[in-house]
């Protein structure tokens, strides 16, 4: 099983939007994405991403937002709140499942987060 370190770019011209994989070392695009999947938060722009050949079909894992139901975050809270504070470190924010709930789990300091959740929490204000 081949893995390719790559990140996600958003891809704009005119009204229509496209997220887009593309490979660390050479550029090139490897599989664009659903809308749907930015508009959630899952996926954001500049994200870091593990893409990985699996049973015939292209797969991806996200580095910067891990999906976490709360058994396994409560067991790695430490390592978790310590990733999320470093500039360095891919992890820059974790969606935590609880039965039908869905928490994130983000930064405090706002030097840290991503744009998405720096414009939803002025909205909020």
């Amino acid at each position: 099983m081949s893995q390719h370190k790559a990140s996600i770019k958003l891809i704009t011209s005119g009204n229509n939007i496209e997220i887009a994989v593309f490979e660390k070392g050479n550029g090139q695009m490897i599989c664009a994405l659903a809308d749907k999947t930015f508009l959630s938060g899952r996926l954001l722009d500049g994200d870091q991403v593990v893409c990985y050949h699996k049973n015939q079909k292209e797969q991806l894992s996200n580095l910067s937002c891990p999906v976490l139901y709360m058994s396994r975050f409560r067991r790695n809270l430490n390592s978790i709140l310590r990733n999320l504070n470093k500039k360095n470190h891919p992890l820059n924010r974790v969606l935590v499942m609880y039965k039908e709930n869905k928490i994130w789990c983000i930064p405090h300091d706002t030097d840290l987060q991503h744009e998405f959740f720096k414009s939803a929490s002025k909205e909020i204000e």
